[in-house]
């Protein structure tokens, strides 16, 4: 009798750990990581956000390094998991933006680039989205100055997205 208590009472530890452990959630990081020129870079205090206006879509990630640089991605229309929005495609507004900066200098998508940007979204939910993102970026043209460059590779984003 005492070897049947024990066997049950075994095999109630076992389901009850093993269903505990089923239901355990992974915790997600979120941050921003990328190689900016060739220099691996992590984005903390990374934000993220959707809303809506005049029935046009914009989510934006953002991330902040410890010396204060910061990268932004912003994608228009709908958030698709499993679609590349590029900036190779024909329209501005449907076109991914990827900003960086860093000191006074702020640089965007680079058009004459050989990397155009683009952002992959590799999971997407209502309070969530991951991906990846690369592309060439540079500063605008002021006066005579000269136009400075950035390259963005190996990007991926983890980011909890509020809607606003």
């Amino acid at each position: 009798m005492k070897i049947i208590k024990a066997l049950l009472l075994l095999t109630i530890v076992i389901g009850v750990s093993s269903c505990s452990k089923d239901n355990e959630v992974p915790t997600k990081i979120y941050a921003i990581t990328a190689n900016v020129d060739g220099t691996a870079t992590t984005f903390t205090d990374v934000t993220g956000t959707t809303g809506s206006a005049n029935g046009n879509i914009l989510t934006t990630i953002q991330g902040k390094t410890s010396d204060g640089n910061t990268v932004s991605i912003a994608i228009n229309g709908e958030i698709v998991a499993g679609k590349t929005y590029s900036a190779a495609t024909v329209g501005a507004s449907v076109q991914p933006l990827v900003s960086y900066s860093s000191g006074g200098d702020i640089y965007l998508n680079n058009s004459a680039g050989a990397n155009l940007v683009s952002v992959t979204v590799t999971e997407v939910s209502d309070t969530f989205i991951e991906g990846t993102f690369k592309g060439d970026l540079a500063t605008a043209v002021v006066g005579n100055g000269a136009v400075k460059t950035k390259i963005i590779t190996n990007g991926i984003f983890t980011a909890k997205v509020k809607k606003q």
